[in-house]
């Protein structure tokens, strides 16, 4: 998901901003630093990356909710990729319960299905008005 946001930024010319380069080398450099501490706080580290990954895909489908609520519109809006993401996350619940998981990933496929709901509601409610 981050190497979409570089190569996003990368295209649209604001590889050139100084902000962009920082926000690299920060993101590089946290990423070296996990690395050392990973032998020595592996579980740690486990469960401080799946909550943080838990509130960053919850955030990221924030906006789309947002704006298809205030255009009134689900133009631009693709189905069948949600609803191919709701299955994949339907699996990896099935596959989290089985193999006794941790958490943050049961709880993660659960609010994917519950967004999933958010956006069929949302269809349905605005399909008509492109």
């Amino acid at each position: 998901m981050a190497l979409l946001v570089v190569q996003r930024f990368y295209y649209d010319g604001v590889r050139k901003s100084i902000p962009f380069v920082l926000a690299i080398v920060a993101s590089l450099l946290c990423v070296i630093g996990v690395l050392f501490l990973v032998p020595a706080h592996g579980q740690l580290i486990a469960d401080i990356g799946g909550w943080a990954a838990f509130t960053l895909f919850t955030v990221s489908q924030i906006p789309q909710i947002i704006k298809i609520f205030k255009s009134k519109s689900t133009y631009g809006f693709s189905f069948g990729f949600v609803t191919i993401f709701a299955m994949a996350q339907v699996c990896e619940l099935v596959g989290g319960l089985i193999e006794k998981v941790p958490a943050a990933t049961i709880v993660m496929c659960v609010r994917g299905l519950a967004i999933y709901l958010v956006y069929v509601y949302l269809f349905v409610k605005y399909r008509k008005k492109i």
